[in-house]
């Protein structure tokens, strides 16, 4: 969403570049978009990136500060095959 509405940002201002260009020859124009024309995606796409940051990095800490990647390793050796055995199981 971020990527989304930071493309939207940048046609907005090649609007509003373009509008300012027009505007140098008829002084008739505007020189900013109209309100309903102006995106707020980039409002939302802030507040969820905010939001989901702190989560994302609890989980780096979650599996190498505690005992959850050895929890992993042995789920996957069980699943794979029973015959393999790792220390870090027993």
């Amino acid at each position: 969403m971020i990527s989304v509405s930071s493309g939207r940002q940048v046609v907005e201002q090649k609007l509003v570049a373009q509008l300012k260009e027009e505007n140098k020859a008829d002084k008739k124009v505007l020189t900013s978009l109209p309100e309903e024309d102006q995106s707020q995606t980039w409002r939302t796409a802030v507040l969820l990136y905010n939001t989901s940051l702190p989560l994302v990095m609890t989980v780096p800490i979650l599996v190498y500060a505690t005992d959850v990647r050895y929890d992993v390793v042995c789920a996957l050796a069980n699943l794979s095959n029973s015959t393999i055995t790792v220390l870090s199981c027993e």
